[in-house]
């Protein structure tokens, strides 16, 4: 994967300088209201914008849209896998569209993120297609959500979600639209929307709901019981309805959930049963019960051999079962203590997953803890399944199992290939957290500050016990007690071999980037006073869901012409679509002020010098002049950065028509936006509207 330019704005420069976002599933639904083709350098590009609603035969404000961006090979027609798209959903100025060198400049003013006076960015598009928020579950009934990119006068704190009871396990659904909280106090879920950060629903989800994940296909809901007899088992959700559809006894203590990458069955690891549960997922009834060891307590599906693999903490082992023949494949002996099995991801295309979460090959829920663990902590985060098909064998990173044992500070890798150890390493204390970027395997200790790296193409490189390691702070994360289930440590979805690393003690979120053959400190996230749990990403943009084929799930925020800025970094691609329509919502237009500029000029032109422009503004709602307007001002704007706020005075006998003078200076444009604090109009609310500039007054 190669890096490729990114938005940026303050300490974002780091953040956002290369590609890997996370994959994820999205349905069009609908009906497709707007489409076009573009191919410049080889590279064909289609959008598509439908409507959620099948009936709807235009966009609607506020209303489920989905974009779509497909990345084609102009002369084979092959999909275009490694190259990462980026854009941005604006509403386009009045009666103006954008030339080539607009269109560029408007990019760049995205990348650059300026200013309005108000405090508001100049270079924020109404739908940014690239955005994420960093999520963190913290200690007591919070949820922190964190912009790393965009600041808030003097804090990333987006918002602060409140939860009826202390937070357990997370995962989201395929856009991450909504965020599925397990709350085992209260015996509920709460379901949150991540537009309005509002907990919208809360789900009775039976005895002590513990881990949580998706059944692959995105439809239900998978929660594991923690507890005895009929009351230990799962429970499944329809994730649409929020109804319970089927409970399932298992045996006492469910630790572990994963599924094979067809959704059409679930294995269970039972660490107090000493059990290993196989559901049909499908008709949802248990098929049968293995004794794999007396201590199971982490599962992790296999898309190299199409095997199931259990860790059993009690004797040491990691176990294969086949997952389709449920034949036993035999045991490979460790040292007791063992607490977690990963395989590096396998997406949709063969490339290693940016990060924790459910898709729709196959997920899981890492192991519970337990009060006399030994080492005294919990262990936590989601499995990805892969997509090779069972019983294909492959050679990429996929083929290697990472184990963790938190009593011995040991790592262990396991080639399911060749059915050999390959590497077995002393690493920190307490080895707790796992997470896979597209080149490393990144192992965060609790005991300790210290990360390891794993190289994934070749994990015996540079011998056992030459890692390369860094630390995350200086504190150990469990001198503030035991550690949530969740991920600890998460890669970023938008740089390539980038991390973020959750260190509750200090109560922070380090970010890291691997270049130039070293781990580089990119900067820290505070959490605000907050003991973050776990930590996760809410991307709010573009995700690959095939291959070449990106989609997201957008509202429009109000009716107007928007415009979908296109940018592509190697091969380089700039392009601005034509406008798309959105129209009203009668429903939401009550009692509320839609401004209409427009420009009172044959040409806009601004000469060096002073110049008189003047604007009739109107309510675009009812088509009446606004009168009266004693705070009206406009904010000039060139993109040498140059910025003026100009207030206006109403024109005699023009009822709605105000003047401006402003003095400029040889520029090649100009954008001019709407300030009136009493109706409810700032710079951030509507398009600005466009003046190109000439060099001379004789021009």
């Amino acid at each position: 994967m190669k890096c490729n330019l990114r938005r940026h704005a303050g300490v974002a420069c780091a953040l956002l300088l290369a590609a890997g976002c996370g994959r994820a599933t999205a349905q069009d639904g609908g009906r497709v209201v707007h489409k076009q083709r573009l191919e410049v350098e080889g590279v064909e590009v289609e959008l598509t914008v439908s409507s959620r609603d099948e009936h709807a035969r235009q966009l609607i404000e506020r209303r489920d849209a989905v974009v779509r961006v497909a990345l084609r090979d102009a002369k084979t027609g092959a999909p275009l896998t490694d190259l990462q798209p980026f854009a941005w959903i604006d509403l386009q100025a009045q009666g103006e569209a954008l030339t080539e060198q607009m269109c560029r400049n408007q990019v760049q003013a995205y990348l650059q993120g300026r200013l309005y006076p108000d405090g508001s960015l100049l270079g924020h598009a109404d739908v940014d297609l690239n955005s994420f928020y960093l999520l963190t579950l913290n200690r007591g009934s919070t949820i922190s959500v964190i912009d790393p990119i965009a600041g808030f006068g003097r804090t990333k704190l987006y918002t602060t979600v409140r939860l009826e009871s202390p937070g357990h396990d997370w995962t989201a659904d395929a856009d991450d639209r909504r965020l599925f909280v397990t709350m085992p106090r209260v015996g509920k879920i709460a379901v949150i929307d991540t537009e309005s950060w509002d907990v919208v629903a809360t789900v009775e989800a039976g005895t002590a709901p513990m881990r949580i994940a998706f059944q692959p296909g995105g439809k239900h809901l998978w929660v594991t019981n923690h507890g005895t007899g009929d009351e230990a088992g799962v429970t499944v959700i329809d994730a649409e309805s929020l109804e319970v559809v089927a409970r399932i006894a298992t045996g006492a203590g469910p630790a572990a959930l994963v599924f094979t990458p067809d959704g059409e069955r679930a294995f269970v690891a039972n660490r107090d049963a000493g059990t290993v549960s196989v559901i049909d997922a499908v008709e949802r009834v248990k098929l049968r019960d293995f004794t794999l060891g007396p201590r199971p307590v982490d599962l992790a599906y296999s898309p190299a051999d199409g095997a199931v693999y259990v860790i059993d903490e009690g004797q040491g082992t990691l176990i294969g079962l086949d997952a389709q023949t449920l034949e036993v494949l035999g045991g490979v002996p460790f040292e007791p203590g063992l607490s977690m099995v990963r395989f590096a991801p396998v997406e949709a295309h063969g490339h290693a997953s940016a990060g924790g979460g459910a898709d729709e090959l196959g997920a899981g829920a890492a192991p519970e803890a337990h009060p006399d663990h030994p080492g005294g902590h919990e262990h936590g985060g989601e499995h990805h399944a892969g997509g090779a098909e069972s019983g294909t064998s492959t050679v990429g990173p996929e083929r290697y199992a990472f184990i963790t044992n938190p009593v011995a500070n040991r790592v262990h890798v396991f080639d399911v290939v060749t059915r050999t150890v390959v590497r077995s390493d002393s690493i920190g204390v307490n080895p707790h957290g796992i997470s896979f970027t597209q080149t490393f395997a990144y192992i965060r200790s609790a005991g300790s500050a210290e990360v390891a790296l794993i190289p994934l193409a070749d994990p015996t490189r540079g011998g056992t016990g030459h890692l390369d390691k860094f630390l995350a702070g200086q504190r150990a994360p469990l001198e503030a007690g035991l550690p949530g289930p969740g991920e600890a440590i998460i890669a970023s979805p938008v740089m390539h071999d980038a991390i973020f690393v959750m260190n509750p003690k200090e109560r922070m979120v380090y970010y890291y980037h691997y270049m130039e053959g070293m781990p580089i400190p990119s900067g820290g996230l505070t959490t605000y006073g907050f003991e973050p749990q776990a930590i996760r990403i809410v991307q709010k943009g573009l995700k690959e869901v095939a291959p070449g084929e990106y989609r997201a799930t957008v509202k429009l925020p109000q009716p107007g012409f928007y415009q979908v800025v296109f940018l592509l970094g190697e091969p380089r691609v700039i392009h601005c679509f034509d406008p798309m329509q959105v129209l009203a919502d009668p429903a939401l237009r009550k009692g509320k002020v839609a401004l209409r500029a427009e420009p009172q000029v044959e040409e806009r032109t601004f000469r060096p010098g002073k110049n008189v422009v003047r604007f009739a503004l109107h309510d675009d709602f009812t088509g009446k002049p606004l009168r009266g307007l004693d705070d009206v001002a406009i904010v000039v704007t060139s993109p040498t950065g140059g910025q003026v706020l100009v207030p206006g005075k109403g024109v005699r006998g023009q009822p709605g028509v105000y003047e401006f003078e402003v003095n400029a200076r040889p520029s090649s444009i100009y954008y001019v936006a709407f300030q009136i604090p009493s109706i409810g109009v700032f710079p951030r609310t509507q398009p600005p509207v466009i003046f190109r500039g000439r060099a001379a007054a004789a021009d």
